[in-house]
This record gives C-alpha cells, sequence and structure tokens, in this order.
C-alpha cells in the first residue's frame, strides 16, 4: 500500500445549499522538516485563500467555515481570520 505522508487541513465553507471544497492550504508552514545535516526549513506561518462570494452565504445568520485534517497529522493553528475584500475592476486588468 502507497501511503501519502503528510497533507495540509483542508477548507470549507458553507454557500447556502452545501459545504463546498475551497482549497488545502498553509502547505507552506511545516515546522521545522528537515533539508539537510543540521539544517531545518523555516515555517512560512501566513498563508491567503481566495473565498469567492458564491462561495460563502450566511447560515442563520453567520459565516461557517470548516477545516478538516484528512491525514494522520496534527495541524497547530494559533489565528484565523475572515477579510472581506471588494476587488474593484479595472479597464484592461483582468483577474
Amino acid at each position: 500500500m502507497q501511503r501519502k505522508i503528510s497533507s495540509c487541513p483542508v477548507l470549507f465553507s458553507w454557500n447556502g445549499t452545501r459545504f463546498e471544497f475551497i482549497t488545502d492550504f498553509a502547505g507552506v508552514g511545516g515546522l521545522g522538516y528537515y533539508v539537510a545535516p543540521g539544517e531545518y526549513a523555516s515555517t512560512q506561518p501566513l498563508d491567503y485563500v481566495k473565498i469567492e462570494s458564491q462561495q460563502l452565504c450566511p447560515r442563520d445568520g453567520s459565516y461557517e467555515l470548516r477545516i478538516t485534517e484528512p491525514m494522520e497529522e496534527t495541524a497547530y493553528v494559533d489565528q484565523l481570520e475572515l477579510l472581506p475584500l471588494t476587488i474593484l475592476r479595472q479597464p484592461g486588468v483582468s483577474r
């Protein structure tokens, strides 16, 4: 049996009908994984995920996001924030 040895937390949001898969995230935040003898990678603790407006609808007056860890792994999370952004379209600029 071949098994994946690591994973990332997975994000779902309530879209008004069901929970929708958004993405996995925090793939760059490994806790000091081995690089070479005496060398360990530094963590990159910030990650931004874009959630489209149609992917996130209020449920009973609140937004509901769910995070799962599908593999046998522990995710160390200190803080998560939901930041609303308005992106204005500009002529000649595509998103």
